[in-house]
């Protein structure tokens, strides 16, 4: 449930020029003055038995952007789940590969987190299954976001956090695969993201703030998966519109508002569910261009009145994307599992 995690930490004169004689260097100088203009320090390390991409900058010296995936760290890949609950003791680990790599490195909670990426996964019966929850999505627009549709994902795009559904089978054959070394080790991770449905949503330090409350986030804040299931939930139901995050068909969602509505409005709004969450994107149009934003947000506020779920688009397949769900990818691994990574208690 959560996956990428930046930090901005705090380093001591002595941490800083261990990590500067660890990593690259660039130094910008005005010749005519002779005066150094800007100073940036950044490395890419591989950590544990996964080589785990570990990225970290600096640019004054003194404060590292450390920005990296947790459940690659850990697993060797993403299509697990991390959970909250087991972030400290990830974190301990990560701590203490730092540590080693670099000489020294500040403790874990000291560590501000300026990213955070709330996840998570549900299992289809199959690719098929999957890819027509995608194409239900792609039906949805996000308040003051930018929608950008693919065939196998959509996103909500904005400047403090962005949102997205992807299949994972495809984004990892198209970005991870190529990374694994052990090919019996990738395999078995393209057999694990067959028919995974992938939530994500990436905060930045402003929505972060925004979120917890306080200018300073650190891992402590996020270690209750009550905290971040209640999180994702928010997301997705401002994504859902409050629909009932399971599938209904035509005669469900005529029973759900005439029992809701006079018979008249029922009929208006199943007319309005249709042709607003149609597969047609010209259909759609015409509500936008017909209708104020006031009168698309009270029909909608409606039909979350009523209970209506998610549209079938005319196929026989139900789903739900209830979080959390029984059909989640997985329940927490113990992380003493991960290989060669050492005993490491699991705290979920």
């Amino acid at each position: 449930m959560i996956d990428t995690i930046g930090f901005r930490v705090t380093n001591t004169p002595r941490q800083a020029e261990l990590i500067r004689r660890r990593s690259n260097e660039v130094i910008g100088t005005d010749n005519t003055t002779n005066e150094t203009t800007f100073r940036i320090i950044k490395k890419q390390i591989v950590l544990g038995s996964y080589d785990s991409k570990i990225t970290i900058r600096s640019y004054d010296g003194v404060e590292a952007h450390v920005e990296l995936s947790l459940p690659k760290f850990i697993f060797g890949h993403n299509v697990h789940l991390l959970y909250p609950s087991q972030i400290e003791a990830t974190a301990s680990l990560l701590q203490d590969c730092l540590r080693e790599y670099i000489g020294d490195f500040p403790p874990y909670r000291e560590w501000r987190v300026e990213r955070l990426d709330f996840c998570y996964a549900w299992r289809f019966q199959d690719q098929r299954s999957a890819l027509h929850a995608i194409s239900v999505l792609k039906a949805f627009d996000y308040p003051r976001k930018t929608k950008h549709v693919y065939n196998t994902s959509v996103q909500w795009s904005g400047r403090t956090y962005s949102l997205k559904f992807y299949l994972k089978s495809d984004e990892f054959q198209a970005h991870d695969l190529k990374e694994l070394k052990d090919k019996y080790f990738s395999g078995e991770v393209l057999r694990l993201a067959n028919g995974v449905l992938r939530f994500e949503v990436t905060c930045r330090k402003a929505q972060l703030v925004e979120l917890f409350g306080k200018p300073n986030i650190y891992i402590k804040d996020f270690i209750d998966d009550e905290i971040v299931t209640s999180m994702l939930n928010k997301f997705l139901g401002k994504l859902l519109c409050h629909l009932n995050p399971y599938t209904t068909n035509n005669i469900d969602v005529l029973t759900r508002l005439g029992k809701t509505f006079s018979k008249r409005k029922a009929q208006l709004l199943f007319h309005f569910y249709k042709e607003w969450y149609s597969k047609d994107v010209y259909d759609r149009q015409i509500f936008k261009d017909t209708y104020c934003q006031s009168t698309i947000w009270r029909k909608k506020n409606d039909l979350s009145l009523a209970g209506v779920g998610l549209p079938a688009i005319d196929t026989p397949l139900d789903f739900s994307l209830d979080i959390p769900s029984a059909h989640v990818v997985n329940a927490p691994i113990p992380l003493a599992s991960a290989r060669s990574l050492g005993e490491v208690s699991n705290t979920a």
